[in-house]
């Protein structure tokens, strides 16, 4: 069967079954009938593609276990928003139109669960394989602009609108979709040849651009949590953001960091009066992790659960 590239699985006109591969038709009237007399394993040559243009999909397996895969073109949040504009919908939900790269968005939660928790039998069976696969369907699916850089094509701003290529929350999450997987893959020390493919796409990326405000364009607010405790930058950085209607005096526990880390934290006056780090999901528990406090880059030891 001729190979399927991943832009393919949107232009599908039947739904066929999941096997390979193609055997003639059922019987002479019988025209458009196809059949297969073995099961669609391979995802990039065998499965085939369904869809109507909107909603598309590839379907492979096998007899005990068959799977679907599906892309949408745009992110359903309540009722339907075919005109493109954004609305408050008959159930109450605003719709965004053409949140095409909700792929990347999902794949950051894989990455995540396996940042916070380190474990490395999902991120081997599970989280690495998803991770490499939305890779490869972007790899085919960035827009090469003259200068050479790559933007992710008709994207809408969840801020602003218009649908147009290269919206910076969608370069901001390509960029991000990429180092994850370069960090997966060199946790498990896999894939060399594919982690240069990802290592070049993601330095050939539209960077960010700042507007004639001084503001990052088409910027992405972080969650509440992320305002006491952030872990992204190889460091646990405590209270870095803390509003001022909360810096007289307070405190959390119990906050994930990435690593395996579970952190306590108390403040009194925006500046840190207490810690605890516990190692509970740390693959090496005796390992020192850099925490910033106060501004202040420390080596500290944590506790054993």
């Amino acid at each position: 069967m001729p190979y399927l590239s991943h832009k393919s699985f949107l232009l599908g006109l039947a739904l066929l079954p999941a096997a390979a591969p193609i055997a003639a038709a059922a019987s002479p009237s019988a025209t458009h009938t196809l059949f297969a007399n073995q099961p669609a394993t391979n995802w990039s040559q065998e499965c085939y593609p369904i869809g109507n243009g909107r909603l598309g999909a590839m379907s492979f397996g096998g007899v005990i276990k068959e799977v679907v895969q599906f892309n949408e073109q745009s992110l359903w949040s309540g009722d339907n928003n075919w005109n493109g504009d954004f609305q408050t919908g008959d159930h109450g939900f605003g719709n965004y139109r053409n949140f095409g790269d909700f792929t990347i968005w999902y794949a950051t939660h894989v990455f995540d669960h396996w940042a916070f928790t380190r474990d490395r039998a999902f991120l081997t069976k599970t989280g690495y394989p998803m991770l490499k696969e939305i890779c490869q369907l972007w790899e085919d699916r960035l827009k090469a602009m003259p200068d050479g850089s790559l933007v992710v094509p008709q994207g809408w701003s969840p801020e602003h609108g218009p649908t147009e290529d290269g919206v910076m929350h969608d370069q901001q999450l390509i960029w991000e979709l990429f180092e994850d997987y370069l960090i997966a893959a060199r946790e498990l020390g896999v894939d060399a040849a594919y982690q240069k493919t990802i290592s070049g796409l993601q330095s050939r990326l539209a960077p960010n651009k700042i507007g004639k405000w001084g503001q990052l364009q088409e910027w992405q607010t972080d969650v509440m949590a992320e305002m006491l405790l952030q872990s992204h930058a190889d460091e646990i950085s405590l209270v870095p953001a803390i509003p001022a209607d909360w810096a007289k005096a307070g405190s959390f526990k119990g906050l994930r960091a990435h690593g395996g880390y579970t952190v306590d934290c108390a403040w009194k006056d925006g500046r840190v009066t207490a810690c605890r780090i516990v190692a509970d999901k740390a693959p090496d528990k005796q390992r020192k992790v850099h925490v910033r406090v106060n501004g202040e880059l420390r080596e500290v030891t944590p506790e054993l659960p």
